[in-house]
């Protein structure tokens, strides 16, 4: 048995300080010379046939136990392991923390630990999801017919849904915002416009006008980089075009391709609508349930796990950066920001993540919960069905390959596992074998 001391120094992080014993360095450090000798040449000797005391004289002692440790440190490390049962996630690091008497430091990344904690007690009432009223249908169908309008010269002054081309200049003090000549758009309020008051300072302005104007900008603007600025605006009116919306007719319902009236295209924007707003419940609700989970239990993971993540999601954003023509490089520059910048900020979001995924994925091994091969191929006959048939061939290749199906099975385990947590919040959840019986007949259901 070794004689060592551990201490935790952080999340999934232990150090370990090791007493070597006097023998074991002696014969490491003259295993250590011997390696040196061969490897070398020593004035006055045959390589390899330099003494001990020859090799300590010539490199000092440090060099020799340094180089001692190189291969005793590797050969502590295991039985380190295997005494206190530890088993690393990265690569430990071995320092020197005393020559002599030797004492080895071990700073071991562990793999991540996992607490569920109470999850099968969490309880959160099902919400119905928003309703589909007469007045969100009809704005559904306004946009339907802004998607038929056609553009008709105006010679009167500019309203707001006017469609325009115009040349603007917008300045914050010294430093142009933007520039911009001969640009076409509508004249809108609310997100779609360029600043927010651009469109209305806009209103009432005729063919050749220009215009010069302030824009105060609102403390809580989403770019923080103008939000609270008061903008100088210079723009000129080149043309202007009214937008003529078609009737509200079967005409408009045809034109749409897949209906021969309007009732079908009323009926086929409700049911969209009525099917996008239960996803977008149940997404709500899986994110309230999942981080009310997450927050009752005990999640620990190495910095070493949070580095790769990190990783992996700024590849993942270079190539579509680079996707849209500019190298990784230019963009941060673009952007005003640093890659040391852009770590920090996605630092949060890539932990959150992790939590999560650590938190399902030992829910799904908790619940019994497995992927089969037939799952994988289900999954992938699925997938296909959405895709031209000439692109199967394509995809087969891809699901051949073992990295690709166990991506797949790793997103199936995902979903299932969070399944499974959405029924327990909702009521239908499970008690294993062996659990506490619940208090209430019928309460849980017993997994078998």
């Amino acid at each position: 048995m070794l004689n060592l001391t551990e201490e935790k120094i952080g999340p999934c992080l232990v150090a370990l300080d090791v007493d070597v014993e006097p023998a074991r360095v002696e014969g490491a450090m003259h295993d250590a010379a011997s390696r040196i000798a061969r490897n070398v040449r020593i004035p006055g000797f045959r390589q390899g046939k330099a003494p001990y005391a020859v090799v300590l004289r010539t490199y000092g002692q440090h060099a020799v136990l340094e180089e001692a440790v190189r291969k005793l440190g590797d050969e502590i490390l295991q039985e380190v392991l295997t005494q206190q049962s530890i088993e690393p996630y990265d690569n430990p690091s071995v320092e020197i923390a005393n020559p002599e008497p030797l004492k080895l430091k071990f700073t071991i990344p562990t793999k991540p630990s996992v607490d569920l904690g109470a999850y099968r007690a969490l309880h959160f009432p099902a919400q119905a999801p928003e309703a589909i009223d007469d007045a969100r249908l009809n704005e559904a169908l306004e946009q339907v017919r802004k998607k038929q309008a056609t553009h008709a010269p105006s010679e009167r002054p500019a309203q707001l849904g006017d469609f325009v081309r115009i040349d603007f200049k917008i300045d914050d003090g010294e430093k142009t915002v933007l520039d911009r000549k001969d640009i076409e758009r509508a004249l809108e309020a609310g997100v779609d416009d360029v600043l927010p008051g651009f469109s209305e300072a806009l209103v009432g302005a005729t063919i050749g006008e220009s215009r010069n104007f302030e824009l105060a900008i609102p403390g809580d603007y989403a770019a923080a980089e103008l939000a609270g600025h008061s903008l100088a605006v210079a723009a000129t009116v080149h043309d202007i075009q009214e937008v003529q919306l078609p009737p509200l007719d079967d005409e408009l319902a045809k034109s749409e391709g897949r209906f021969e009236s309007l009732v079908e295209l009323k009926a086929d924007l409700a049911k969209n609508m009525a099917e996008n707003a239960a996803r977008v419940e149940k997404e709500r609700y899986e994110t309230e349930v999942l981080r009310a989970a997450v927050e009752g239990a005990k999640i620990e993971f190495p910095d070493a796990m949070v580095e790769e993540e990190l990783k992996l999601s700024l590849n993942e954003l270079a190539r579509g950066i680079t996707q849209q023509g500019f190298t990784f490089e230019s963009w941060l520059k673009l952007s005003n920001n640093s890659l040391s910048g852009l770590r920090a900020t996605m630092r949060p979001g890539v932990e959150e993540r992790l939590r999560n995924t650590l938190f399902l994925y030992n829910l799904a091994e908790r619940e019994g919960i497995k992927i089969e091969a037939a799952d994988i191929d289900a999954a992938v006959a699925e997938e296909m069905d959405r895709y031209p048939a000439e692109l199967h061939a394509q995809l087969q290749e891809i699901y051949a390959k073992e990295d690709a199906r166990l991506s797949l099975a790793l997103r199936l385990l995902h979903h299932r596992a969070l399944d499974k947590l959405v029924s327990i919040a909702k009521g239908e959840g499970v008690l294993l074998p062996g659990d506490v019986a619940p208090a209430a007949p019928g309460e849980v259901l017993v997994a078998h």
